[in-house]
């Protein structure tokens, strides 16, 4: 199997974990959160091995993009633990983080 095809298995199942963990806390169960900062440290993991160093700005800017998200993605985990309700803000927040890098990261790297 190749590197790139076990990637992005970590970062599905990764993100697979996540949204039950996020299921979970919805449903009233005290331990979502270790789900939640399972699946999140999964996803860092996969951002932190699949960046790129490079001298093109727009890349530079969408990856900088994708730093911030990535810190919104360790305070949501945070907020959650804490049971603060803006854990969810700040995760919809990434999100939308991500899929404006997602749409705009050229496809070849």
């Amino acid at each position: 199997m190749k590197k790139s095809a076990i990637v992005n298995i970590i970062y599905l199942l990764s993100g697979i974990l996540a949204v039950v963990g996020v299921v979970l806390y919805f449903t009233g169960n005290e331990h979502a959160f270790i789900s939640f900062c399972i699946g999140v440290a999964g996803m860092i993991t996969v951002r932190i091995i699949s960046f790129k160093h490079t001298d093109d700005f727009r890349i530079r800017r969408l990856q900088n993009t994708q730093f911030i998200s990535t810190l919104l993605l360790l305070f949501s985990a945070y907020l959650m633990y804490k049971q603060n309700d803006i854990w969810a803000i700040t995760l919809m927040i990434s999100a939308v983080l991500d899929l404006v890098v997602m749409l705009r990261m050229p496809k070849n790297n």
